[in-house]
């Protein structure tokens, strides 16, 4: 207890402190707060005015910079109380290294997280790809991107994971290609055939008309000669396998008004059978 009393005697001597210091520390004390929020609204205001710097991001920059200020302002009033600053320095310093490496994962994360929406590879509403996972973003918090799938799961991917992996993002260009296949008989006219799948794909409601679709024979198969047809499409799952299925169905529909056959798979099965053994009838047999 004794050495207690004057450790905390060494570090706090109100002896000499005046009324004068008091109203000093306050005073400091409430500069702080005020400057705090005056910087805080100017980091914001200055990086929100950068068209790549997310508001969210400048948000927390500014949180983070107010809070610094706030801390500074508080060992520094103290000091006009009689309280020594250096250990007080030290002991937070010590506290955020034990708060760092116990919170490491949070922290990597939430950096992660200011990464993410300063660079913006993304942004709400956007539908991508962080493998193994596929949805659309509905936030980006401290620690997590949110994604609903296209089959409805809701999914949280570490920030860390996300800057980590491949990242794909199929709506930032404004559209997305998907293709179909389709074998027709041989003996078909390939120029026909082209022309009219190119001609059918394009007056699907869904395909866009710029890039305009495209055909072409990719494979000569066992029994169909394969064309692929490539069309453009807003930039959705969904509008991915409605678009597809519609473009299937008017394919189908076509082919079959044009007398253009799609074959099924055919194979020629060559049946040998085995030589009959021989009898004691027709042996030869020697004297």
């Amino acid at each position: 207890m004794y050495r207690q009393s004057m450790n905390l005697e060494n570090l706090i001597d109100v002896s000499t402190v005046t009324g004068t210091d008091v109203l000093i520390a306050l005073a400091v004390a409430l500069g702080g707060v005020i400057l705090a929020r005056v910087a805080r609204h100017f980091v914001v205001r200055w990086l929100t005015s950068k068209s790549d710097i997310p508001e969210a991001t400048a948000k927390t920059i500014g949180r983070l910079v107010s809070a610094l200020i706030m801390l500074v302002a508080a060992v520094y009033a103290v000091s006009f109380i009689g309280v020594d600053a250096g250990p007080i320095f030290v002991i937070i310093l010590v506290i955020l290294a034990v708060a760092f490496f116990s919170l490491k994962p949070l922290l990597e994360n939430l950096a992660a997280g200011l990464l993410i929406q300063a660079r913006a590879p993304f942004t709400l509403g956007d539908e991508i790809e962080s493998s193994p996972w596929k949805g659309t973003v509905t936030d980006i918090d401290s620690r997590t991107t949110v994604l609903v799938s296209p089959d409805g799961r809701h999914i949280r991917i570490p920030n860390t994971d996300v800057i980590s992996n491949t990242l794909v993002n199929m709506t930032r260009e404004g559209q997305l290609r998907s293709s179909a296949r389709v074998g027709v008989a041989y003996g078909s006219n390939i120029a026909t055939t082209r022309k009219l799948l190119t001609e059918t794909t394009s007056s699907v409601a869904g395909v866009l008309t710029d890039p305009a679709p495209t055909a072409g024979v990719i494979e000569f198969d066992d029994s169909a000669i394969v064309f692929e047809v490539r069309f453009w499409h807003t930039p959705t799952a969904a509008a991915s396998f409605r678009v597809t299925a519609d473009v299937y169905e008017a394919i189908d529909s076509v082919l079959a008004a044009n007398g253009i056959v799609i074959p099924f798979p055919q194979r020629d099965l060559w049946v040998r059978s085995p030589a009959a053994p021989a009898t004691p009838e027709t042996e030869e047999t020697t004297e």
